[in-house]
């Protein structure tokens, strides 16, 4: 019969290609590695790996082991997980994937508050962008997501928690030449370089979504972002200190505000929503932890 700890070794050997380093990931040593592989190959009756010189590699065989076994060690792996959280033992970690504009700016708070009611909890801090949000879940590489949903949520394996949908708000600089306008109409936005993370397609849109913008502008010609970059402080920095332009949550930049060195841009045409919040994967339970997360996420006054 096979036994998941010798699938889960073969996985590590065709990771790393190598017997000492495969068995450094497992935390055995070299020769039980090695004893493993060969017992999985004299049980399946065929050479799973090639050995080499300075390596190894899979062979066919190796290669369809692998293949159909990613998707049996993570679901082994998940009933062990629930068994304990069906026994009410906290497993220790809570690892969240963060994206790195609005979210980080509160999962800092939320963190060292969950850590101040379970100070034996480990948490890990993933920061990531939206678009590999669903990779990491289903990868098991974080047991949920804080961030925007907007493309998460119309993929069915994946559950949400969402917060009341956000006002995006125009921001410059204080003094900026376009705070200097009586009025200021959508084209005039188009003068100035546009920063911002990697977007969302639907936030694209919205940002087009001005008929004189999507036809006549510079950003439609060449490209909506001239600087794109997901960390909110690099951008705040980069806002304060030039003459471009983006869309935040007014909560992103409160201090900044308050001090007088950002400046909000009155309202033009229809607003820009955004949409945060937590996601998981379906069919994984969440632990006492991810919940007390994900209620601290919805507990949030972003007014």
């Amino acid at each position: 019969m096979l036994d998941i700890r010798h699938i889960k070794h073969a996985m590590s050997l065709a990771e790393h290609g190598h017997f000492a380093r495969a068995a450094e990931a497992c935390h055995i040593s070299q020769p039980a590695m090695t004893r493993s592989i060969q017992t999985l190959e004299k049980l399946l009756g065929v050479k799973l790996f090639h050995r080499q010189r300075g390596g190894v590699e899979p062979t066919e065989f190796g290669v369809l082991l692998i293949r159909r076994s990613a998707d049996l060690v993570l679901k082994v792996e998940d009933i062990e997980r629930e068994i304990y959280l069906t026994r009410n033992l906290e497993l220790g970690t809570l690892v969240v994937g963060v994206g790195p504009y609005f979210a980080a700016t509160l999962a800092g708070a939320i963190a060292a508050k969950l850590h101040g009611q379970s100070p034996k909890l480990q948490i890990k801090l993933l920061v990531a962008s939206w678009s590999d949000f669903p990779e990491l879940i289903q990868s098991r590489k974080v047991d949920l997501v804080f961030g925007e949903l907007s493309e998460i949520k119309k993929k069915p394996d994946f559950e949400t928690a969402v917060l009341p949908k956000l006002e995006l708000r125009w921001v410059c600089r204080a003094g900026h030449p376009i705070t200097k306008l009586k009025t200021i109409h959508p084209l005039d936005l188009t003068a100035y370089n546009l920063v911002g993370p990697a977007l969302p397609r639907a936030f694209e849109a919205a940002f087009l979504s001005s008929a004189d913008i999507r036809t006549n502008s510079a950003w439609a010609r060449s490209g909506l972002l001239a600087i794109e970059c997901d960390s909110s402080a690099v951008l705040i920095s980069l806002i304060k200190h030039s003459d471009t332009l983006s869309m935040m949550h007014e909560c992103m930049i409160k201090e900044e505000l308050s001090r007088g060195e950002l400046v909000i841009l009155p309202r033009l045409n229809d607003q820009i929503m955004a949409e945060y919040g937590v996601a998981w994967y379906g069919e994984r339970a969440l632990s006492s932890a991810g919940k007390t997360f994900v209620d601290m996420v919805l507990s949030q006054d972003l007014s």
